[in-house]
């Protein structure tokens, strides 16, 4: 007797990634920043403040990517533009706000282990995509799109290179902040990881990041 056929199939689910690269990230909190100030607010204003007009299947991905940058934040009641944001959309200057939009670059788990994996090689394959399917989660179908984020955002961050190479101008100690309530300050501490902390857990040595919950 054969065994019987399921009536559906098990959607393959992906693991979280952005899915919107961080120039457009960095364009979107500037634009919310403008139309909204700060504060608290639901995905209906947050979509009109990015150019849609209700929510819809284009605006969950950029509210998502938004948080795994750490550029935004859940709150209990909707979202809320980061203390990162701000040294992006109201910098004191320049560097300062190129150092938030690196900052954001390494924030999203993916891309921690994407970093801590080939960093010792200091460039990024070509075959990127295929080791996204076969070693980080990432389904077929979403590989070349979180691949070709990654690449894009890396770039415009400063991290790679037009040969996708990691770039090595700023090493920096790696800092791990804890993490505190949503829009608060308060009680953070600072602790250099111990030399000997295996790579996959210790934070890229390439970027000083905070650890942001999604």
């Amino acid at each position: 007797m054969s065994d019987p056929i399921p009536s559906k199939q098990t959607r393959e689910r992906s693991k979280a990634y952005p899915g919107c690269a961080l120039e457009d990230c960095v364009r979107f909190v500037v634009m919310i920043k403008k139309a909204l100030g700060r504060g608290t607010h639901d995905r209906e204003s947050l979509a009109r403040a990015m150019g849609h007009g209700t929510v819809s299947g284009a605006v969950s991905p950029k509210i998502a990517a938004l948080v795994h940058f750490g550029l935004m934040e859940r709150t209990g009641s909707g979202y809320e533009l980061s203390s990162l944001s701000r040294s992006i959309t109201d910098p004191l200057d320049e560097e300062e706000r190129r150092k938030a939009i690196r900052e954001a670059f390494a924030l999203p788990t993916l891309y921690q282990e994407i970093i801590a994996k080939f960093e010792p090689d200091g460039k990024i394959p070509g075959q990127l995509a295929i080791h996204l399917k076969r070693f980080h989660g990432i389904t077929d179908a979403a590989s070349d799109q979180a691949a070709e984020i990654f690449i894009s955002s890396g770039r415009y961050a400063g991290a790679l290179d037009e040969f996708n190479n990691l770039t090595r101008s700023e090493l920096h100690e790696t800092k791990v902040v804890n993490e505190t309530p949503a829009g608060s300050l308060a009680g953070e501490t600072t602790q250099v990881l111990p030399p000997s902390t295996p790579p996959v857990q210790q934070l890229p040595a390439l970027f000083n990041v905070r650890a942001q919950p999604l």
